[in-house]
């Protein structure tokens, strides 16, 4: 299967807002049903994409918070 990052992106968002997972969950799910590694996925991730996986791993307590401005 041939994918680029907005492919990808999609797919992702999708997973996100249908099955309500986090992005976290929809990468993890999304590479083992296509049976891709995640070092293979990380090469075309939007830097979007990574901003929203980032917040989520902050926000879930796997990595630690950074400062942020009020939106």
């Amino acid at each position: 299967m041939f994918l680029n990052s907005v492919a990808l992106q999609k797919n992702i968002e999708d997973m996100v807002s249908e099955k309500r997972m986090t992005y976290i969950e929809a990468v993890i799910s999304f590479c083992s049903e296509n049976d891709l590694d995640f070092e293979d996925i990380t090469k075309i991730l939007s830097p979007n994409l990574k901003d929203k996986i980032k917040l989520c791993a902050q926000e879930e307590g796997f990595m630690k918070q950074e400062a942020r401005l009020p939106i």
